[in-house]
């Protein structure tokens, strides 16, 4: 019985490859025009698509009507599913940078008064104490991007994480930091006026 079961994912899988090759040409000028005529994105969308498409295609290939519009339509989902992940990305990179130059600029601008000053020393403790509160992964991510400004690869590689569990712990961290120094903020803001 197994041996029949392989024997007819396999024949499936020669039939999708075959269908593939079919309407390669026809899917990759799809691709190009739905990564925005970038030609290793719309490779990469190709790869992709093809690797999803076979264990799919072994699964359903008895429902499938029309082989052209189902490979073109996972294709399509394929290319939204890559430009929304550069989105959250993109949307994630400008928050950080956002707030590590807001951040800095509570600590850079001069103080005008001795309370301002006083303030602001206040407020760097209460955040060192905050960083160092934080859990010790979200603080490693923390740490190493927005107090040494190392790049997301970099920290990736030397915490042994995905690229996007760095950016999550690292939004995490900001999170929690905010929430805890949000008081302090209001109260400065609220005496300096």
């Amino acid at each position: 019985m197994r041996r029949a079961m392989a024997g007819r994912q396999n024949l499936r899988s020669k039939l999708f490859w075959q269908v593939w090759r079919e309407h390669q040409d026809y899917l990759y000028r799809l691709s190009l025009r739905w990564m925005s005529g970038n030609v290793a994105d719309a490779e990469d969308a190709m790869n992709a698509a093809a690797v999803k498409a076979v264990g799919k295609f072994a699964d359903s290939a008895d429902e499938i009507r029309n082989a052209r519009a189902w490979l073109a339509r996972l294709l399509h989902n394929h290319c939204i599913d890559v430009h929304r992940a550069n989105q959250r990305r993109n949307d994630q990179i400008s928050e950080v940078k956002s707030m590590q130059d807001g951040d800095v600029s509570v600590f850079a601008a001069a103080p005008r008064s001795p309370e301002e000053e006083l303030w602001n020393t206040q407020l760097a403790r209460e955040l060192d104490s905050a960083i160092r509160e934080l859990p010790n992964p979200l603080r490693s991510a923390f740490t190493l991007r927005l107090v040494q400004g190392e790049d997301y690869p970099e920290i990736a590689a030397q915490l042994r994480i995905s690229n996007e569990n760095v950016r999550k712990r690292v939004q995490q961290a900001r999170a929690l930091l905010r929430q805890r120094l949000a008081g302090y903020r209001k109260e400065m803001n609220a005496r300096t006026r």
